[in-house]
């Protein structure tokens, strides 16, 4: 089992001096947190979110490493963080929540505090871009999925920069989608709901932004490699959007 109480602990000393927390639901009598970073900086924030799946810890220590320093670099940049959004599943390390619900496919669920918790952040705003982290264990390398509206994607300058640190999936198709240097340009209307659900990617790029990307490193990496991976996406999309 996890500490979550050291993770809790880690994020509020991060946010001392960047911003704010607050507990924007709970589940299994743990916090679901919300961070604002940078707070009063001007124009529309950026949304990150990470451990939607509780067996992928290093989206989780991806955020908690950008909030501690990476974050510093750009000051007059609103983020709004959700870093850990499956409590129960990072505790146990399961993909599922605490009830055995896979919290990806499920955002018109209304029963669900960790989707509660995910509306009430976006609830009313408009952001610049939303970034998504996960871990494929099955991967070669690192992959994303990239969805954008009225502007170029950015997938060739993202691959290019994360092959410094991590391999790319090269495999013409992965996930049944097709793919390009490790980046994939879905539809977003391509899943069936009936099938799998509303996706919470799917949901968020039709109603709150028009750039987001879903950062996907390769599970049987080192943890601070898949950390990095997720880093230097992340810096990708911000510097596509403040340069």
């Amino acid at each position: 089992m996890r500490d979550y109480t050291q993770f809790t602990e880690r994020l509020h000393a991060a946010c001392a001096s960047r911003g704010v927390s607050r507990v924007a639901g709970y589940v299994g009598g743990r916090p679901i947190l919300h961070v604002s970073i940078h707070p009063d900086a001007p124009g529309p924030p950026a949304l990150l979110l990470a451990g939607t799946h509780g067996d992928e810890p290093g989206g989780v220590e991806a955020a908690l490493q950008f909030i501690e320093r990476g974050s510093d670099a750009y000051p007059r940049m609103r983020f709004e963080m959700l870093p850990c959004t499956n409590p129960c599943g990072y505790v146990h390390a399961t993909r599922e929540n605490g009830v055995g619900i896979d919290l990806n496919w499920v955002y018109d669920r209304d029963d669900l505090p960790e989707i509660r918790a995910l509306r009430d952040v976006v609830a009313g705003r408009r952001f610049r871009f939303v970034v998504d982290m996960h871990e494929d264990w099955e991967s070669p390398g690192y992959y994303a999925y990239e969805l954008r509206r009225d502007a170029p994607y950015i997938g060739d300058d993202l691959s290019e920069r994360v092959s410094h640190v991590c391999p790319i999936n090269h495999d013409p198709v992965i996930e049944g989608d097709p793919a390009v240097a490790g980046v994939i340009h879905p539809e977003p209307y391509a899943e069936s709901r009936e099938s799998r659900g509303y996706g919470v990617p799917v949901a968020l790029y039709e109603e709150y932004t028009d750039h987001l990307l879903t950062s996907e490193s390769p599970t049987p990496l080192p943890l601070q490699t898949r950390v990095d991976a997720h880093l230097t996406a992340l810096t990708a999309v911000i510097e596509a959007h403040v340069g």
